[in-house]
């Protein structure tokens, strides 16, 4: 039920007029049970019992008007309904559904018609008009979510006309802002809806990482873990993290399409480290140059009617994606076995962990990785007590250096002999044993990740 209420008496101010709707309609609430909700002087009565709805509000009104309040009948809904116009949207209490209400659907076409006509003829404008324009579309935000994906070049255009002119001067239409205003005309063709109080219950766990040249990710729906990294194109490669983290959320929903697919996922949890890819994700904004991967983003997850929510992960627990994202910098290349026990039987030593491998190519039966049962970051399981094999991803080599140092472990480091590299120093101001069999990369083999690329 929708009922609007004015004050009888003389003009009161906003702030105070609030203060005494927010007694009355605490009073409503504790006299008759009922759900309210209040927006300035507009009441909206809410009860599974439509008999019982309709008597108190009756009663409610009663009350208003001993009050001293003014009820405009014209503007109200006195009879109980589950299809009703509130702030110019349709509500549907029956299907949970929202969406713009008719009268307000016609009149923003209708203003973006006679814009277009302005562009298209390059008419001159007041500032402050072109922004109330602006205004309107961002208003409908509620029902259309990604609005600020179409109103990049309204924008520019308006801030490049205040920059160069006040607020209170004119401006002139250009054809920069007729795509975008197209674009409008066909989103509002449609009249989405949307649900009006959406409850997000994520069916699956997406987690995923970029490392310079790579990206990873992990998908976790039934209690199940799938994981899959992969080389970014040589032509997307680019020093800003944000640049490789954006593109990494496309990459790993277009991968794990079948698993969403068969497992008919509606709702998604994205899990990652960077803060602007979880800011874009939820607000389904984004800077100039990522936009274009965003809109890519939402226009493949809307079709697919999936939805999405991000949630901040800091990195240092970010470690399974991490991994993976730089298993293809470091590869997850493992020395043959018979290689590896000539090597052992030289050196009169027995490792008792491996610290960097995986489930597919540890050599010893306690190890360190991705879904191992001790530890993912073999650098975080003290090595005092251990005798250490490490084959360690090449980024990681001065860091697994200085760890045997501190710890005074015992290790048997496995390094590619590179002249020039800076864990050359580190060795030699260690007590490392420095031996080189001459192997050679026929003495190693590729795990099957190097294998899936």
């Amino acid at each position: 039920m929708l009922s609007k209420a004015c004050h009888s008496a003389s003009q009161m101010h906003q702030g105070s007029f609030t203060k005494v709707m927010r007694k009355v309609t605490t009073e409503v609430k504790r006299r008759w049970k009922v759900r309210v909700i209040s927006n300035l002087d507009d009441l909206i009565l809410l009860n599974h019992d439509f008999h019982v709805l309709k008597e108190i509000t009756s009663k409610v009104i009663r009350f208003l008007e001993n009050l001293g309040l003014i009820i405009n009948m014209d503007k109200c809904v006195i009879y109980p309904k589950k299809r009703f116009i509130y702030l110019g949207f349709t509500w549907d209490s029956e299907t949970f559904k929202v969406q713009l209400s008719e009268e307000r659907l016609g009149s923003l076409k209708e203003m973006l018609s006679q814009w277009i006509v302005k562009a298209i003829r390059a008419k001159t404008v007041r500032i402050k008009d072109f922004a109330s324009v602006i205004g309107k579309l961002s208003a409908v935000r509620f029902v259309y979510q990604d609005v600020s994906l179409h109103l990049t070049a309204l924008h520019r255009l308006l801030q490049r006309n205040v920059k160069t002119h006040a607020w209170n001067r004119t401006m002139r239409m250009n054809a920069s802002m007729l795509r975008e205003m197209q674009e409008w005309q066909w989103i509002l063709s449609r009249n989405r809806q949307r649900p009006s109080q959406p409850v997000f219950i994520p069916q699956a766990v997406k987690t995923t990482d970029a490392a310079e040249t790579a990206w990873g990710a992990t998908f976790r729906v039934n209690n199940n873990i799938m994981d899959w990294h992969a080389k970014f194109p040589n032509y997307a490669r680019c020093r800003s993290s944000n640049f490789r983290e954006q593109p990494a959320v496309l990459k790993a929903l277009l991968h794990f399409f079948q698993t969403i697919q068969e497992n008919k996922i509606s709702h998604q949890l994205l899990r990652s480290d960077n803060s602007s890819v979880v800011f874009n994700i939820n607000r389904w904004s984004a800077g100039k140059n990522l936009r274009p991967v965003q809109r890519k983003i939402w226009k493949w997850t809307e079709s697919r009617n999936l939805i999405i929510r991000a949630q901040n992960l800091p990195g240092r627990k970010n470690h399974r994606a991490d991994a993976l994202s730089r298993l293809e910098r470091a590869g997850d290349n493992e020395i043959k076995d018979e290689a590896l026990e000539e090597l052992l039987a030289q050196l009169k030593v027995r490792p008792t962990l491996d610290a960097f491998s995986s489930e597919h190519n540890h050599k010893v039966e306690r190890w360190c990785g991705v879904g191992s049962p001790i530890a993912e970051d073999g650098l975080a399981v003290p090595w005092s007590q251990e005798c250490v094999l490490a084959h360690p991803p090449i980024p990681l080599i001065p860091m697994v250096i200085r760890k045997s140092q501190q710890e005074r472990a015992q290790v048997v480091l496995l390094l590619p002999n590179w002249r020039g590299q800076n864990w050359e120093v580190l060795l030699r101001n260690s007590n490392f044993f420095s031996w080189d069999p001459n192997y050679n990369f026929q003495e190693l083999m590729e795990g099957p990740s190097m294998k899936n690329t």
